[in-house]
């Protein structure tokens, strides 16, 4: 009997040898410049006209959020057709099959007292997206959708991410309150609330979360390329490119104090096409 690797085991001992500790490309005068935008005026109005976070589903029944007893089925194609606002933005670094995971909810600041909004959960790896209206939410008077986060936790979120995209509609304080109890509600995560919240600190980071969504767009090039050069054309050929993901990217980073990822995306590629083989 033939002892040979397989093509799965080559294909992983080679990608571990890839070299992704090297320092990253310096687009950091770029990104600045565009979070420095006058888009920043906006978010700073909106966050002033925001109610502020109590942790508490509204007391006096003025907005209700109902769970769909089955999720609906969206197509990739039907997110950004409307405006959302993404509440929740994580990445999970996996060399053979990177994730982000999204909540949104559909429309934008100010919500009309009186409209239905649904929240959409997105899943996203080169080769499975998952994208699902999971619950409908009916404005009140005074609504933070913010608030509603934490009753999301129970939704398949995979395993406890590294990449966590800061809000723009929140201060750091709230943005680390919110991604501890995110961070505390996986299973592999940190053990109590002063862990995920030191945690929470750390990963929230302006150059962390920089350095965690650049190694999010660098597996998900580096494994489809892994995949063609060990011969699994079916499958890296079905694989969504990384100009369709860093697209979803953008839209989903557009709320977040997140670096733009559509050059990050460029720069990427252009890396890993010039090399003449892969790793």
């Amino acid at each position: 009997m033939s002892t040979a690797p397989s093509a799965d085991r080559t294909a992983a001992a080679s990608f571990r040898r890839a070299d992704v500790n090297k320092p990253i490309p310096d687009l950091t005068a770029a990104t600045r410049e565009l979070l420095k935008s006058e888009n920043e005026a906006i978010f700073s109005r909106i966050r002033d006209a925001l109610p502020p976070l109590t942790g508490e589903e509204d007391s006096a029944g003025q907005s209700t959020v109902e769970f769909l007893s089955e999720p609906r089925a969206r197509d990739v194609d039907s997110i950004g057709e409307t405006p959302f606002v993404t509440l929740i933005g994580a990445g999970i670094q996996n060399p053979f099959g990177p994730t982000l995971n999204a909540l949104v909810v559909e429309g934008s600041f100010p919500f009309q007292p009186g409209s239905t909004v649904p929240f959409v959960h997105l899943m996203l790896n080169p080769y499975s997206q998952v994208i699902e209206e999971v619950a409908i939410a009916r404005v009140g008077n005074t609504w933070n959708p913010f608030d509603e986060v934490p009753r999301f936790f129970s939704l398949n979120f995979g395993c406890c991410p590294t990449l966590l995209l800061p809000s723009r509609f929140l201060d750091r304080k709230a943005n680390v309150k919110i991604y501890a109890r995110f961070l505390n509600s996986f299973g592999d995560g940190p053990s109590n609330r002063w862990k995920a919240s030191r945690i929470a600190k750390k990963l929230l980071k302006p150059k962390r979360v920089y350095k965690e969504l650049w190694h999010l767009i660098f597996y998900w090039q580096g494994s489809i390329r892994n995949l063609k050069e060990h011969g699994a054309h079916e499958m890296a050929d079905s694989a969504m490119p990384l100009s369709a993901f860093a697209t979803l990217l953008h839209a989903i980073a557009l709320s977040s104090d997140a670096p733009e990822p559509i050059p990050m995306a460029m720069a990427i590629e252009d890396m890993i096409n010039s090399k003449p083989t892969w790793p």
